[in-house]
Parts: C-alpha cells; sequence; structure tokens
C-alpha cells in the first residue's frame, strides 16, 4: 500500500469518527389574521356568484355570423332547424327584437321539465327563443301527456295568438314577439276555444269556440257544433260567422282576399269544403272528392288540396267556386298544410318525418311548374320531433338561406342556479382545503 492510500484511508476513517452536529430548529413563523379566516369563505362565495352570473348571463355563441335581419329588409331561414335544448332563453326573459320566421312545437315526450317545447326562430335565421307562455298555457291530454297550448303565427311574425285548451277560458292572449309585451282580448263569457289562423294582412284572427265549456275539457269536443268566431285586433271585437262542426285536426284557412274562412270539415250531407263569409252572408260548398283534404288557401283565391296518406303524395289547386282541378303535381313525398307561398302557384310545405320514411322533417318549395326543392331540414330524431311547424307568411316566401346559429340567448334562471352554486361549492373547498393544510402545517411545526 503506498504512502498517498494510507493518508486517504486514514483521512475517511477519521470523517466517519466525527459525531454529528445537530443544527438548532428554525422557529415557525405563524402569522395570524383570525378576520381574514372567518370572511374567507363568504367572500370567495360572493365572488364566485358575482363571477357565474356574469359568465352565464352573456348570449351563448352562435355559428357563422351575418348581417341580423332586424332593421333590415332581409330575412333567413336556417339550412337546419336546430334540435331542442334545455338552455334556450324564453321569450318573457329575452324578447326577440325582431319579428319571427318561424314558431316550431319540438320533442317526444309530453312534460313540463323541457322535454318538449315551443320554440321561435327570428327573422335572422338564428334567434332562438322558447314561447313560455305557450308552454304554461298547456294540459294534459287524454293520454296522459303534457300538451302545449295551440300557435298561431301572425303574416308578418310579429305577433303569435296563444291558445288555452283548458276549456273555460276568458280571454285570448296575443303576444308581440319584438317587444315581449302580452295583449290579451276577452271572450264575451268563458270558452273552450281552437286557433284556426290569420287573415293574410295581419287583422283579423278566426276561431273555434265552444262557450260555457268547464276547464276539465280538452280544445273543443270533437262531433258537436262550435262558433265560428273572427276577431279584429284593432277594436278587439269579437264576430260570431256561423256554427261549424267542430272536428279536431281539419284544416282552414282564410281565402286570399280575407273575406271568407274555409273549412275542410266534411259533412255527410255536404260532401266538400266550406266557405263562410265573415260579414255574416250565407256560406256556400265547394265539391271536392273525398279522398282529398284541405292544405290551404292560395293568394289568387284557388284553394290547395293534397293526398298525404297515399304512395304517390300528389298536390292539387282547385277553383274556390267549382272545385275544378286547375293544376296539378306529384311529389316525393307526402306533406302536411301550407306554411307560406312564393307565388299563387308555389306552396311552401313541411314534410314532417312521420309522414315518410326518415328522421328528418323537410321544408319544401313545390312549384307546379318546377321542380320541388328542400328550403330547410329539421332534425327529428327521438329527442326533438317537430310536431307543428309554423312560418310567418309574409316573409317565407323571400327568406334567405343560412347555416348561421343557434344563438340561445343568456340562459335560463335555473341554468344560473345551479351554476352559480357549484362555483361556490367549488370555492368553498377550495377554502377548506387551504385551511386544513395550514392548521396541519402549524401542527407539525
Amino acid at each position: 500500500m503506498t504512502d498517498l492510500e494510507q493518508r486517504l484511508r486514514a483521512a475517511i476513517r477519521a470523517i466517519a469518527d466525527e459525531p454529528d452536529v445537530a443544527l438548532p430548529p428554525r422557529p415557525a413563523v405563524t402569522v395570524r389574521l383570525p378576520w381574514l379566516r372567518r370572511y374567507a369563505v363568504p367572500a370567495v362565495a360572493a365572488l364566485a356568484v358575482v363571477v357565474a352570473i356574469f359568465a352565464i348571463t352573456l348570449p351563448q355563441p352562435g355559428g357563422t355570423p351575418h348581417r341580423p335581419a332586424a332593421g333590415s329588409d332581409e330575412v333567413f331561414l336556417p339550412d337546419e332547424i336546430a334540435g331542442l335544448s334545455l338552455l334556450t332563453a324564453t321569450v318573457s326573459d329575452a324578447p326577440l327584437g325582431q319579428p319571427a320566421m318561424a314558431v316550431l312545437h319540438q320533442g317526444n315526450l309530453g312534460t313540463t321539465w323541457g322535454s318538449s317545447q315551443v320554440v321561435v326562430i327570428a327573422a335572422d335565421g338564428r334567434t332562438y327563443r322558447r314561447l313560455d307562455l305557450a308552454e304554461q298555457r298547456g294540459a294534459l291530454a287524454a293520454d296522459g301527456e303534457w300538451v302545449h297550448a295551440q300557435t298561431r303565427l301572425a303574416p308578418d311574425g310579429r305577433l303569435v295568438a296563444i291558445g288555452d285548451p283548458h276549456g273555460g277560458a276568458t280571454d285570448i292572449a296575443v303576444l308581440d314577439l319584438v317587444t315581449g309585451r302580452r295583449h290579451d282580448y276577452p271572450l264575451a263569457r268563458p270558452s273552450a276555444y281552437r286557433l284556426l289562423g290569420w287573415s293574410p294582412d295581419g287583422r283579423t284572427l278566426a276561431l273555434l269556440a265552444v262557450p260555457g265549456a268547464t276547464r276539465d275539457i280538452y280544445e273543443t269536443e270533437p262531433g258537436g257544433l262550435a262558433d265560428l268566431v273572427v276577431l279584429d285586433l284593432a277594436t278587439g271585437a269579437l264576430a260570431t260567422v256561423s256554427q261549424v262542426p267542430s272536428a279536431v285536426g281539419e284544416h282552414y284557412c282564410f281565402t286570399g282576399d280575407g273575406r271568407a274562412v274555409v273549412a275542410g270539415v266534411r259533412d255527410d250531407e255536404e260532401p266538400g269544403f266550406t266557405l263562410y263569409p265573415i260579414d255574416g252572408s250565407a256560406k256556400r260548398t265547394v265539391p271536392v272528392p273525398a279522398a282529398w283534404r284541405l292544405a290551404g288557401c292560395a293568394p289568387d283565391g284557388s284553394l290547395l288540396v293534397t293526398q298525404p296518406d297515399t304512395a304517390d303524395a300528389r298536390l292539387r289547386l282547385v277553383s274556390a267556386t267549382d272545385g275544378a282541378v286547375l293544376r296539378e303535381t306529384r311529389l316525393p313525398q307526402p306533406v302536411d298544410e301550407a306554411l307560406a307561398w312564393r307565388s299563387a302557384s308555389t306552396p311552401i310545405l313541411y314534410a314532417p318525418s312521420w309522414l315518410a320514411e326518415g328522421a328528418t322533417g323537410r321544408v319544401l318549395a313545390a312549384p307546379f311548374d318546377g321542380q320541388v326543392t328542400t328550403l330547410s331540414t329539421a332534425d327529428e330524431g327521438w329527442f326533438s320531433r317537430v310536431t307543428v311547424l309554423e312560418l310567418a307568411a309574409a316573409l317565407a316566401g323571400d327568406a334567405a338561406p343560412t347555416g348561421a346559429g343557434p344563438e340561445r340567448g343568456p340562459w335560463p334562471v335555473w341554468a344560473r342556479v345551479v351554476t352559480a352554486t357549484l362555483v361556490v361549492l367549488a370555492g368553498a373547498v377550495l377554502v377548506l382545503r387551504r385551511r386544513r393544510r395550514t392548521a396541519t402545517s402549524e401542527v407539525t411545526a
């Protein structure tokens, strides 16, 4: 062993034999702020509530933006009608601020939990709101499911009439969708009534009423008689035109000049459709074959009839004088009633999924002298089936397609409360965990 190795071993042995030097513990410095502990949780909770409410009351982001229709002459129809959402604001909380393009009843489950809704789409094609008044005025149907009150959208899209299916109603509610203001037109006596439609100029509303009905009647009972009544919106005056069969589900419409109401209700003694002049003059019948159903009134005064239950789904324009066939076409799928008109020979119709194969409803422009085109589609999946669709008749004919939206407005109150509560609880948990860690550190020290 060399001299260098011996010296290294001796040095290592000496270091190993030295006793450990114990360093004195560092004193723990604790800053006690009792007021901070006392007010920390309330302060964080209040801040969380403010932040949460501020964040969720901002409008929800939509799709591709475009120039809004409000304040302009251009109106839009969505390329695809958005499905049902529980986060859509109500008209009461956030009026449209512009006319509506469409009203639709969505949902497969008739409950009051939001599984079915009445939704309005603004003329900008992207602003969606729940028509809460129609939902509130609904009733339980015979099958035990909740059915929302009827709606009838005025031709200019500014007003919507809302029915009362309970029976024993005392007024007709008309809502201004631009401002959210409601106007009630009193009935002469309590009645069950069913809305039929607006005159082309939007000044008159037609309805069926059964006076003296009790609150347990749902709409108007089929098989009996009802009063055909017209409401003058300017004066609030109600006038009974005639008594008609109260068959639920049959179609009614105003003639193109607004002077008569056409009833698609059939009478075995008088086959065909019946025209009731609103001035109270004598009614008259238009002979139409039994296989054809009234689908709408054309602007030129003719009547639109269809065969929705046949495979070929034919569509006809017939004379309102003698029922003669003026034009006929075949559609690729069965359709419901006419929603609006692009011209006297081009109706806009809705083809719901339950009348054809598939899970998509289609808004169709069906000219008698051209090709049928799809203007819009509606996803009618299990949750968002469209059971009723209305268009603003004076706007839809010139509507441009848009892929923007939907913009659903500020979140509903329940969503704000739930979100704020979750944020508060999360903040409280963080504060308590922080306090627990501090206390543990002090005990350990």
